[in-house]
């Protein structure tokens, strides 16, 4: 934000190289502001960064399902670097009250990165010594290719609906 409190966005965009490449940098970052003013300093895109991240943050909703059935987290949003630390608290957090059955509905998970599926490898670590179990529910096409591509689908039970989960 300037001293007015006005957040300035930039918008970087990236061509990408063509093929064969012509040079050794082909793909050039072009900086182009929303407002006629020309950045005064690096922080200025930091801060325009962190708006945009913060745009679009992960929602986690923690429930309990009816005795014996265990606990549902519920994500919303997209499981990334950025919000994978909040994620694997709310994962080992029920884990370590002694949840022996975890639901991670993934209803409305739009993307999830390596270091999303970071956390839910550590959560299978840490269910693992108690036997429990971590079923995946209505998982979208997106998330649920990425779970199956990096091999971890034999580590959890993967429900098509939340109804079908807590059977």
């Amino acid at each position: 934000t300037d001293r007015s409190g006005v957040l300035r966005r930039w918008v970087i965009r990236c061509r990408r190289p063509s093929f064969p490449p012509r040079r050794a940098s082909s793909c050039k970052a072009n900086i182009s502001p929303s407002t006629k003013h020309p950045p005064q300093t690096a922080l200025n895109l930091l801060d325009a960064a962190a708006a945009i991240c913060d745009s679009n943050p992960m929602q986690i909703t923690v429930e309990s399902a009816a005795p014996a059935k265990g606990t549902i987290v519920s994500l919303h949003g997209k499981l990334d670097a950025i919000s994978t630390g909040d994620v694997e608290k709310a994962l080992l957090d029920a884990i370590a009250g002694g949840e022996v059955k975890l639901l991670v509905d993934c209803s409305k998970l739009d993307f999830i990165s390596s270091a999303g599926l970071r956390s839910f490898i550590m959560a299978i670590k840490r269910m693992k010594p108690s036997g429990g179990t971590i079923t995946l529910v209505a998982m979208q096409r997106d998330v649920n290719e990425i779970i199956h591509i990096s091999g971890l689908a034999p580590l959890f039970k993967i429900q098509p609906t939340r109804a079908a989960a807590l059977v």
